[in-house]
C-alpha cells in the first residue's frame, strides 16, 4: 500500500511541475495603443511571448465623434498661435503631432521649434538670436466638425463683448483675447449672426497633439468653430469647462476653423 502511495504522489508531482513548466513557457497578452486617433492592438502569447497577431483600427482625424458618423470635411485651422511662459528661462521644444497636416508656419518648422523661452512669453531661436512672441501654424482640417446643434449664436455687432467674456472663461489673458478677436473681428462683425462652438480639449489633441518638452504643467487650447449665418438657428447653448489656473510652466494656444456659412 506505501508503495502504491507513493508512486500516486510522485506521478502527480510530475504532472504538476509540466504544467508549473508550461505556464513558464507560455503568456499572453494583449497592447492597446492609442495615438493621435490611430488604434493598435497587439496580441502576446505563446513561449516568450512572442507577437502572435495585430489588429490596426485607424480613425484618422474625419471621424465625427457627435454623429457617430465618417465623412471629409475640406476646411482649415486657421492661424493657431502657441505661446509659452515657463516660470524661469528655459530652453523648449515644440514639435506638431501630425506635420503632414501643416500648410504654413512661423518661424519655419523644421522638425519642430527650438527656442529659449522667457516667463513673459518673450521667445528666442537659439541659432539666430531672432525674437518671437508666439509660434504660428496653419493646417488642414479633414476632421469632420461637430453639428451644428451646441454651441452660441451672437448677433455679428454682439462679437466684441462676446468673445471678450467666454475667451476669458476659457482661460485667455487680455493680451491674449486682444489678438484673437482683432484677428476674428472682420469675419464675424460683418455677418448679421454667426454660430460659434469652442472644440473641446480632446477633440483638438486628437486632431494635433502638442509634443512639448520640458512637459508642461498647464495647457489651454481654444479653437474656435464658426459660421456666418443670415438669420439666428436653434441651438442648445454649449457648457464651458472651468476656467483653468495657470500654474507652473503654461502653454496657451488658440485658432478657429470656419465651417459652410448657413442661408
Amino acid at each position: 500500500m506505501a508503495k502504491k502511495a507513493r508512486k500516486a504522489k510522485k506521478k502527480k508531482e510530475t504532472r504538476t511541475s509540466k504544467k508549473t513548466s508550461l505556464r513558464k513557457k507560455i503568456t499572453w497578452g494583449v497592447v492597446f495603443v492609442l495615438l493621435a486617433g490611430a488604434l493598435a492592438i497587439y496580441f502576446f502569447g505563446g513561449e516568450n511571448g512572442r507577437p502572435i497577431g495585430q489588429y490596426r483600427r485607424y480613425t484618422d482625424a474625419i471621424d465625427n465623434e457627435s454623429s457617430g458618423t465618417h465623412e471629409t470635411f475640406d476646411g482649415m485651422f486657421y492661424k493657431p498661435i502657441i505661446y509659452l511662459y515657463p516660470k524661469s528661462e528655459m530652453k523648449v521644444s515644440v514639435e506638431l503631432g501630425r506635420p503632414d497636416k501643416v500648410t504654413h508656419t512661423y518661424p519655419k518648422y523644421n522638425d519642430g521649434w527650438q527656442v529659449v523661452a522667457q516667463p513673459n512669453g518673450d521667445l528666442t531661436d537659439p541659432k539666430t538670436g531672432r525674437y518671437y512672441y508666439a509660434l504660428y501654424w496653419e493646417g488642414e482640417n479633414t476632421r469632420a466638425p461637430a453639428p451644428m446643434e451646441e454651441g452660441f449664436i451672437v448677433r455679428g455687432e454682439d462679437t466684441i463683448n462676446f468673445l471678450e467674456t467666454q475667451l476669458a472663461k476659457l482661460g485667455l489673458n487680455e493680451r491674449e483675447a486682444e489678438e484673437f478677436i482683432v484677428y476674428w473681428l472682420p469675419k464675424l462683425e460683418s455677418s448679421p449672426y454667426n454660430y460659434i462652438r469652442f472644440q473641446t480639449r480632446r477633440e483638438q489633441d486628437r486632431h494635433m497633439p502638442l509634443i512639448i518638452k520640458p512637459f508642461p504643467k498647464t495647457i489651454i487650447r481654444v479653437m474656435m468653430e464658426y459660421a456666418n449665418l443670415q438669420k439666428p438657428i436653434k441651438v442648445t447653448e454649449q457648457v464651458l469647462p472651468e476656467t483653468p489656473a495657470r500654474d507652473g510652466f503654461t502653454v496657451v494656444e488658440w485658432g478657429a476653423t470656419e465651417l459652410p456659412a448657413q442661408q
